[in-house]
């Protein structure tokens, strides 16, 4: 340590420490060895404590709620618009589906007239399923069939849930729905109803004609949470490798038609025990009379389905792939194949059920609204087929 009684060095000379003295700059004093003019005054360091808390900023509160309140009464006018506008109307026509549906998802009027018609059409169909005009005509319709129990926005809401297949809270959100209870009884009632139209539009019938061939069939599986309460082997789906489900359906060759739908079933029943309505150690008496074996039994002249490999056991019912055939007729058999597969390509560019699906509190609950499901997107797709949107023909 220096000792301060002696003077300090001139400027340039060397000190104790073989450094060189610096002439002190203007502006500064050097008491006790530290700079303590204007430009050298610091704040005082923080203390640990004071790095932790952060520091209270009760001018910015307001702002931010504020903010709030302006991002929640926004999305109130969005929804009561929607209402406003198509709440009332009798028929609904595509446009006002498209103007009035997209602001729920942050697609502002604004926003909308920015870009070409395609690309909002494109926006809707990510957050609904099908084109705004397809939505129409299944609106429209089932309008026609509940009149006393339609609701615009539960339609919607529907129509959303089954594309994009959000959790109950990323639902209620931009719906602006308090209660998530009333959001789970509306989409069930609604997916339930829309799934009755299949009556109108899945009927097995009404070939051309001497036509031999007039429908394939295959099955297809969906995955589902595990059946805890009635656990079995039953329910493995060798796709998923997990638990799941089952349907048959069938679809003309002639036309853009879906003809035929039954299930669920366990995911590891055969596709030809489907189709019988029973296995092969039983009886033919003892099948299941509503099966699609019956049904094309009662079609006569000798009409059969196309199916693949898994329905091998009924020649007088269905043409399978086998050795000796055409050229031409495999070549058919296999755009039937094709043709039956985009159709599961369809079903399954809905998320609900893209992804393994999660509702129901018991086994027939969960099989019951599975059911629903699957029989609402299957109607809605028939509409999309006539509307425009026809699978790949068979020639």
């Amino acid at each position: 340590m220096r000792d301060i009684s002696q003077p300090l060095p001139a400027p340039g000379q060397v000190n104790g420490r073989g450094r060189q003295h610096q002439q002190p700059r203007p502006g500064r004093s050097y008491v006790g060895g530290r700079g303590q003019g204007s430009r050298a005054t610091a704040p005082p360091p923080l203390l640990p404590r004071d790095i932790l808390i952060p520091q209270p900023q009760p001018e910015r509160q307001p702002q931010i709620k504020e903010s709030q309140t302006n991002c929640a009464r926004s999305q109130d006018g969005v929804i009561e618009a929607l209402e406003n506008a198509l709440g009332t109307a009798t028929t609904f026509e595509a446009g006002d589906l498209l103007r009035y549906s997209l602001p729920v998802f942050g697609y502002s009027y604004k926003r909308q007239d920015s870009v070409q018609l395609s690309e909002n059409v494109l926006r809707f169909k990510e957050h609904f399923g099908p084109q705004p005009s397809t939505v129409a005509l299944v609106l429209n319709d089932l309008k026609a069939e509940y009149p006393n129990d339609f609701n615009i926005k539960d339609a919607l809401v529907t129509f959303s849930w089954f594309k994009c297949y959000g959790t109950e809270r990323t639902i209620a959100g931009p719906w602006d729905i308090g209660c998530l209870h009333t959001l789970r009884t509306t989409v069930k009632r609604y997916a339930k109803n829309i799934g009755s139209l299949k009556k109108y539009k899945i009927q097995f019938g009404d070939f051309e004609v001497g036509d031999i061939y007039p429908y394939t069939v295959d099955g297809v599986h969906y995955a589902t949470n595990e059946f805890r309460l009635n656990p079995s082997a039953k329910w493995f789906d060798h796709k998923s490798h997990g638990a799941g489900v089952k349907y048959e359906f069938a679809m003309a060759v002639r036309s853009p038609r879906i003809v035929w739908m039954r299930g669920p079933f366990p995911a590891s029943v055969s596709d030809i025990t489907i189709f019988r309505g029973g296995t092969a150690e039983q009886d033919e008496e003892d099948w299941d009379k509503s099966s699609l074996y019956f049904a094309t039994k009662a079609l006569g002249n000798g009409a059969k389905g196309l199916a693949d490999d898994g329905y091998k056991g009924e020649p007088d019912a269905l043409l399978t792939w086998k050795e000796g055939q055409s050229k031409e007729l495999r070549e058919f058999q296999m755009r039937g194949k094709n043709r039956e597969e985009s159709l599961y390509s369809r079903f399954k560019s809905w998320n609900i059920l893209e992804n393994r699906f999660r509702h129901g509190h018991g086994t027939d609950e969960r099989m019951e609204l599975h059911g629903h499901v699957m029989s609402a997107i299957a109607v809605i797709t028939q509409y999309d087929f006539e509307n425009g949107n026809t699978p790949l023909e068979v020639r």
